[in-house]
């Protein structure tokens, strides 16, 4: 009977405890602060992306904001500089500097977007006076295809949602980008061509390669190359560096995240499918548009009905004919 009694116990314990840890979030994803902690405060950044500029509005540090239809920007860089010294000097004055020496964090904005940092509530002016502490964020570098968002300052303690935390909602603007596409094809028989390789140039003699935010390398498969949802960069670099783009199972490659439709690229032909020779280097601009490029088979001349076929489509009917009649004149001879 005890022992009946003890197990009891001891499962109503385990699930009361099991509770306790749900309520207070230790399975979820939303940091909750200690409010009993009153010398930090954890601020939570969000940042959304919008496709076109909108009114700004100061929401409320204790407002939990869903961005209504914003996308959630990852991997969104910022540094956090302690600008308490520079802010209390002349607090109305105060337009956003800061000393490069007074980082206090850098981090990047996860899945959600969010960048979550306990900050200190107070710090000192230039006189050594203890005062409320002031932030201000810089966006080091934006996510691909937007523009980076402005400087902001916080001051602190803020008024925290119920959660503890402070939130603020920095947005960034989509800006517009340009695409293109190509398709590579049997100059004979027009059907697609897979693995043909190309690099691409530019007019001053420099290759395009792709890397990630932090400027590394980045490995691509064939086709179609999305530089917006890999928050990839353009960077033009020596030959030797340059990113390869193969063409797929449907002949398809391309990239997109370029920022103008009136430069000049020039693309490349480096590995040419067995059986081919290479195509005369294309140039286009990224005006979202496709087009054919077309490898001619080893070994057959292509059909341009030029002026040099016809050259030597009649130096060839003099040859036959010269051809004949020396045979004959040869066989009279006899």
């Amino acid at each position: 009977m005890k022992k009946t009694i003890a197990k009891k116990v001891l499962t109503l314990t385990s699930t009361i405890l099991m509770t306790l840890l749900m309520v207070l979030g230790f399975n979820g994803t939303r940091v909750q602060a200690d409010t009993n902690d009153t010398t930090t405060q954890n601020v939570v950044l969000t940042k959304y992306g919008f496709e076109k500029d909108v009114t700004a509005i100061d929401r409320a540090t204790d407002q939990i904001w869903t961005g209504d239809g914003a996308k959630p920007l990852q991997g969104v860089d910022f540094t956090i500089y302690n600008v308490t010294a520079n802010y209390w000097a002349s607090p109305k004055d105060y337009k956003g500097s800061f000393d490069s020496t007074s980082v206090v964090a850098t981090g990047t904005t996860n899945d959600e977007g969010q960048l979550t940092q306990a900050l200190p509530t107070q710090s000192t002016d230039a006189s050594g006076k203890t005062r409320a502490a002031v932030y201000l964020f810089h966006e080091t570098n934006p996510r691909a295809g937007y523009n980076t968002s402005a400087d902001f300052w916080l001051t602190l303690p803020a008024k925290a949602a119920a959660d503890g935390n402070v939130y603020v909602y920095p947005k960034n603007v989509q800006k517009t980008t340009y695409e293109r596409t190509f398709v590579k094809k049997d100059a004979e028989t027009k059907e697609v061509l897979e693995g043909a390789g190309f690099k691409i140039s530019n007019s001053d003699g420099k290759f395009l390669k792709l890397t990630d935010k932090d400027g590394q390398s980045v490995s691509i498969g064939e086709g179609f190359i999305d530089v917006l949802a890999n928050n990839y960069r353009l960077t033009w670099v020596a030959e030797s560096d340059a990113t390869v783009f193969t063409s797929d199972k449907s002949g398809k490659f391309g990239l997109n995240g370029f920022a103008d439709n009136t430069t000049t690229y020039t693309a490349v032909e480096t590995n040419v499918p067995d059986g081919y020779d290479a195509a005369a280097n294309t140039d286009f601009k990224a005006d979202n548009s496709s087009s054919d490029i077309l490898d001619a088979p080893s070994g057959i001349l292509p059909h341009t009905g030029g002026t040099g076929t016809v050259i030597f489509a009649i130096l060839g009917v003099a040859l036959i004919a010269f051809g004949a009649v020396a045979y004959r004149k040869r066989r009279n001879g006899f």
